[in-house]
């Protein structure tokens, strides 16, 4: 090891993080110098025990610094949820939220997001399974899915996602306000029919997740908290105003080591959701 190394293993980043509630919608905040660098939002289908990763920003600058807090973060939230499955729809995509803060850093490939997600959740003790335009094509596609029951009976109601896209596609339409009945499931193999064709799975990636026998026990400093109602409406409409919002809740403070950091993917801006921009009045 380098003498360099040797400095950057003993470099401590000191990093405020929140892991928020409220209802069925939670949030992951970071804080690095007073300024928000990450923001991680989903939603939680508590019946059937599934947790879709709507949103991920990141605009620290350090490689891997982003990762480490998702991975500490995220176990806290699966942990606090009872281990639900995790879904996410993975794609690279301009900043949005922290927009007006970005820095000029070059963001992820299509299979360069799905190996950082895939990285995410195997840190928090999940196996995950990847479905791309390739896997999609292939014999078992469906029952692949299907397996995943949770999932397929929030078909229709997850925003901004291919799989409820597809469903709009086929004459069988999901009411996205209600929940599916037997009846209103989806035809999975035309479904994937229609995702292998789309621009959907060219440019992004499914990957569904389930808690491994070594998810146990959480062990960190993070803990779910219950955010102030309102709070996320008012923090990602005034990103640089999060303290105003945040006043009564003590963040979780971490200090992690340049050792500690994995630094497989680059610098990135990344962002999984296209959020209509919620506008004031």
């Amino acid at each position: 090891m380098t003498t360099e190394e040797r400095q950057e293993g003993e470099i401590a980043h000191r990093l405020e993080v929140w892991a928020l509630r409220e209802g069925n919608s939670l949030a992951i905040l970071c804080a690095s110098e007073k300024q928000l660098v990450c923001l991680c939002t989903s939603t939680f289908y508590p019946e059937e025990r599934l947790l879709h990763l709507n949103t991920l920003e990141s605009i620290c600058t350090v490689k891997g610094l982003a990762r480490e807090v998702l991975v500490r973060s995220l176990r806290a939230v699966a942990w606090e949820l009872g281990r639900p499955t995790v879904y996410v729809y993975s794609r690279p995509s301009p900043s949005f939220w922290l927009g007006r803060q970005t820095l000029n850093l070059p963001g992820y490939t299509n299979d360069q997001l799905r190996g950082y997600w895939t990285s995410v959740l195997e840190g928090i003790g999940y196996a995950a399974e990847a479905l791309g335009h390739r896997e999609v094509r292939r014999p078992g596609a469906a029952e692949a899915l299907a397996k995943y029951a949770g999932l397929v009976q929030c078909i229709g109601r997850l925003e901004d996602d291919p799989l409820s896209r597809s469903v709009s596609n086929q004459r069988e339409v999901v009411d996205s306000h209600q929940r599916p009945t037997p009846n209103q499931n989806p035809n999975i193999t035309e479904m994937l029919t229609i995702l292998a064709n789309s621009k959907d799975l060219t440019n992004g990636t499914l990957i569904i997740a389930e808690a491994g026998a070594e998810a146990g026990a959480v062990e960190g400093e993070v803990r779910v908290k219950a955010a102030p109602p309102g709070s996320f409406r008012g923090i990602l409409q005034h990103p640089r105003q999060y303290r105003e919002y945040l006043a009564d809740i003590p963040p979780t403070i971490i200090a992690i080591k340049g050792s500690e950091i994995r630094k497989r993917e680059p610098e990135k801006i990344i962002r999984l959701n296209r959020k209509k921009r919620i506008v004031e009045g």
